[in-house]
């Protein structure tokens, strides 16, 4: 399962990298990052575009807000995390959650 956070959405819509081309297993989103594009979409197209998006995967509640809502999915779930975050991926690594980033039209691990 891959996990996606709010950047990733966003830099795979202005890039136009399809994750699905490259993410063979389940492509989930947190609740968390949801709330994140609806606050973004109200003053940026591309979070608008990136949450309409979203009706392809499947969204996973989590209380928790912002990238720990994103590292409280990857944990309960056992998941990578596809991020561009350098401070997200910081975290995630000293926790042992496996992440992949976007870059150059590509999901790269």
């Amino acid at each position: 399962m891959y996990v996606v956070d709010t950047n990733a959405i966003i830099y795979s819509i202005k890039q136009k990298v399809n994750l699905e081309k490259f993410l063979l297993e389940e492509i989930v989103v947190p609740s968390s990052v949801v709330e994140e594009l609806e606050n973004l979409s109200k003053k940026d197209n591309n979070a608008k575009l990136a949450l309409m998006s979203l009706k392809k995967y499947r969204i996973v509640e989590t209380s928790k807000k912002g990238d720990d809502g994103v590292i409280d999915v990857a944990l309960r779930n056992n998941g990578k995390v596809v991020t561009n975050d350098a401070e997200l991926i910081g975290r995630l690594k000293e926790l042992g959650i496996s992440t992949v980033s976007i870059s150059l039209g590509m999901v790269r691990p």
